[in-house]
């Protein structure tokens, strides 16, 4: 499980923020669920997508996310 702030890049803090992360896991079959507060609330989730993904052993698996759509990739 991750969970981390990250501050908005650039000089206004209005820019992009970017997390890169790597999670040595078990190959199978695994839930996954993002969760994103990209607002000042104080609670719950802006943007949030569950998914069931079957991992081989060697795999690369990432998330991004699309800010003109509003929602994450899984690649």
């Amino acid at each position: 499980m991750y969970s981390g702030l990250e501050r908005p890049a650039g000089l206004q803090h209005d820019g992009p923020s970017a997390i890169y992360r790597r999670f040595a896991v078990r190959a199978g079959m695994h839930s996954i669920d993002v969760r994103m507060r990209d607002s000042g609330r104080a609670e719950g989730y802006d943007v949030r997508s569950t998914r069931d993904v079957s991992l081989s052993p060697g795999q690369n698996f990432v998330i991004d996310f699309d800010a003109t759509g509003n929602h994450f990739i899984f690649l």
